[in-house]
């Protein structure tokens, strides 16, 4: 998901979220916007940005585009 975001975005994919961040998110996986928050890396900009889709992620363990298919 990140490296999409990032190619549709033209930014390299750490710029959606660190390696880190998005380990901490396998770790915790949060469900919601205040546990999201407290992850190191996530600030309210990459919440209202990302957070919702990679929230989907972690509760279903699909993309958007693999739900689709």
């Amino acid at each position: 998901m990140r490296s999409k975001l990032a190619m549709d975005l033209s930014v390299p994919p750490y710029v959606i979220f660190h390696d880190k961040t998005l380990v901490a998110m396998a770790i915790h996986r949060p469900t919601s916007a205040t546990k999201f928050l407290e992850l190191s890396g996530v600030g309210t900009t990459k919440l209202e940005r990302f957070g919702e889709a990679f929230m989907a992620v972690l509760r279903t363990g699909k993309t958007e585009t693999e739900s689709e298919s």
